[in-house]
């Protein structure tokens, strides 16, 4: 079996091809990392990995405790529920076995070139935002240690492109 690293973050060098974990962040997991991602930021509650860093195309799977949502139901609700957002229709999900509602929302603004973002969800040091022309798909999962929202963001122009390069990361959790 292939070893489990530790993933460390920089946005200068991208992360080597393999299975990883971040210790200490609750719940514990580890993910698969493909070529061409990098560990880009880390803060309580938070993680990263992105591609094309920098650019408007930006793609980035996320990793967030939230403070103020304890359940996907909830969490779902109250997205729904947000002014500046459009969000699709929640669908029931499992990540590595747990129960998890899988939610896609838009900006309300399609301009890239507007730089408006709306918050979507608060983690420790702030909310998690979307801006204008992005696309957010949530994977809210609920586990032992609380709500887990594992984040998809890109351009909606990209978003298939976006989709298909964050897959075996997404695909790939495993808890425990």
């Amino acid at each position: 079996m292939a070893r489990t690293r530790n993933l460390t973050f920089s946005a200068d060098r991208p992360v080597e091809p393999g299975r990883y974990r971040r210790d200490g962040f609750a719940p514990p997991f580890t993910i698969d990392a493909p070529s061409g991602w990098f560990a880009v930021q880390d803060v309580p509650g938070f993680f990263d990995l992105e591609r094309d860093v920098g650019a408007p195309d930006v793609i980035a799977v996320q990793f967030a405790r939230p403070i103020d949502l304890r359940s996907a139901a909830t969490a779902t609700a109250t997205i729904r529920a947000r002014t500046g957002l459009i969000a699709g229709e929640p669908t029931a999900i499992e990540v590595d076995g747990l129960a998890a509602i899988r939610i896609v929302v838009d900006s309300a603004d399609p301009d890239l070139a507007a730089g408006r973002f709306v918050p979507v969800l608060e983690i420790a040091l702030g909310p998690i935002s979307i801006a204008s022309g992005r696309r957010l798909e949530l994977r809210l999962v609920d586990t032992e240690a609380g709500l887990l929202a594992v984040l998809l963001g890109g351009s909606v122009a990209r978003w298939d492109s976006a989709s298909s390069a964050a897959a075996p990361i997404l695909n790939s959790i495993r808890f425990g």
